[in-house]
């Protein structure tokens, strides 16, 4: 892998940052000044929300049945030993 091509310039980075930070800003403030917006934010945080609850849920459910099942698969090999 070249290395220079990971390599950025910090002046560009800090170009490319500042852009970002300026269309973040601007879209708070027209969302902010927006009424009929606030009901759709709405809408999409708590669907946000909702769906990582849920993904959560999920893999913690996840872990915790395949941490059992390789506990128990663990000890009956032990046991057939």
């Amino acid at each position: 892998m070249s290395h220079h091509i990971a390599v950025k310039q910090p002046n560009t980075m800090l170009r490319a940052h500042l852009a970002l930070g300026l269309i973040l800003i601007a879209g708070g403030v027209t969302l902010a000044n927006w009424p009929s917006a606030l009901p759709a934010v709405g809408l999409i945080a708590g669907a946000s929300v909702a769906v990582h609850l849920g993904a959560a849920v999920l893999v913690w459910t996840g872990i915790i049945w395949f941490g059992i099942l390789g506990f128990t698969l663990g000890r009956a090999k032990e046991r057939d030993a």
